[in-house]
């Protein structure tokens, strides 16, 4: 099955890698729409094996409810999207960003607006934190406490959950299974075969991903059917992706520490006082 992960749809206004801008967002789906290959429908199972192309978005920003769904929806196609629980309705907090400026989310309403039409959502932790740095307890609140919170504004239950920056190990795929997850989405750049469904691979897409890559792509799933031989372009995108993941975790880890360093220092400060 061949996984697309998008994150932000919209006209470029810094040097962020993730944007994907509108045109080329449409130049993409119609690619896909002369394939020939069943993309995943409306309200459909991501993990069902007719389904050989799935449309993903992680972060659920504000762009993508203008500039994506419509045209995936128009199209008679569905999408999974990963809401971080804590940021619905907010601006985004962690990303890396040169020249850029802050992003607004999707709102709740907007959510359930969409999820009424046929979008699947899942989660995408409580904060966006990299899991694999978090101590046990902070582990299970990231993944327990952001599907209770969706499951309640959804009023349905959520079994998808996306890795912050594709970070697992071992650990957190045991803590996943446990809270509950029936799949949990990661990124590599890679076809997904079917096998273990907590470490399903995602191919990212954004301003660097030319049309070429998206039909030879196309090409290897039509002959293939299975993450296999894909060609030197997508595994050294895949690789600047995963660079660029551990970069960001590295960042995001480094705040998430400051942060803590910050809060027990005013604290003390004012148990002194």
């Amino acid at each position: 099955m061949l996984i697309l992960n998008f994150h932000r749809v919209e006209p470029p206004t810094g040097l962020e890698i993730t944007r994907l801008a509108p045109a080329r967002f449409r130049a993409i789906l119609d690619a896909l729409d002369t394939s020939g290959l069943p993309v995943a429908g409306r309200s459909a199972d991501p993990l069902a094996a007719r389904n050989r192309i799935l449309l993903t978005f992680d972060d659920g920003f504000e762009s993508i409810s203008r500039n994506a769904l419509p045209e995936i929806l128009g199209r008679g196609w569905g999408a999974l999207v990963f809401l971080i629980a804590g940021f619905v309705g907010k601006n985004d907090d962690w990303d890396v960003r040169l020249l850029g400026r802050k992003r607004p989310m999707m709102t709740w309403s907007k959510v359930k607006s969409w999820a009424a039409e046929g979008i699947e959502f899942g989660s995408h932790t409580l904060s966006h934190a990299d899991l694999t740095a978090l101590t046990p307890r902070a582990l299970s609140a990231e993944l327990a406490d952001s599907k209770s919170q969706l499951e309640q504004q959804l009023a349905r239950p959520v079994r998808f959950l996306a890795y912050p920056y594709g970070r697992h190990n071992a650990r957190v795929r045991d803590a996943v299974a446990e809270a509950g997850y029936a799949a949990a989405y990661s990124t590599g750049g890679r076809l997904w075969d079917g096998q273990n469904p907590l470490a399903i691979p995602r191919v990212g897409i954004s301003g660097m991903t030319s049309l070429f890559e998206i039909r030879s792509m196309i090409r290897k799933e039509v002959a293939q059917g299975r993450g296999e031989g894909m060609d030197w372009r997508r595994r050294w995108h895949g690789r600047i992706f995963e660079s660029l993941n551990a970069g960001s975790a590295a960042v995001g880890n480094w705040r998430r520490a400051h942060s803590r360093q910050s809060h027990a220092a005013i604290t003390a400060c004012a148990t002194n006082n």
